[in-house]
């Protein structure tokens, strides 16, 4: 059993090591096409695609983050559930699993209204920011 901590901890710091390098490496292979079409007579600089705003940028960052809480929380469920049917019996492993599927269901809905409520405030503030011009007769 120690040996295979010992190999899940190695996997999970080689992963966490080399990753972020695949993706740096495909920036670099970006870039190094954006030069060779300048280099040929072609603008590569106004390619892609057009810059984010505000509000959608961070209701990006806000998705992401929700689909890393939203894995953590069907972790907790398996979790819970895998020490509800592992209780035989054991009423305070019970109660245990019922907390941990209770509080986790709980923040869940937290931040999902949360969700809700960041994305009425920044379309409202987007709307408040683009109001269009109306003159005073």
């Amino acid at each position: 059993m120690n040996r295979k901590k010992i190999l899940i901890s190695l996997a999970l710091i080689f992963f966490t090591i080399f990753i972020p390098w695949f993706d740096l490496s495909a920036l670099s292979a970006i870039d190094n096409l954006k030069n060779m079409g300048a280099e040929a007579g072609y603008n590569p600089g106004d390619a892609g695609a057009p810059p984010k705003e505000f509000g959608s940028a961070l209701m990006t960052y806000v998705d992401g983050f929700l689909l890393i809480i939203g894995a953590f929380y069907v972790v907790l469920l398996i979790f819970a559930g895998y020490l509800w049917m592992s209780s035989a019996g054991n009423n305070e492993q019970i109660s245990r699993a019922k907390k941990i599927i209770l509080w986790s269901s709980a923040g869940i809905a937290i931040i999902i209204f949360g969700r809700i409520i960041a994305e009425f405030v920044i379309i409202s503030l987007g709307e408040a920011s683009n109001a269009p011009y109306s003159p005073t007769s």
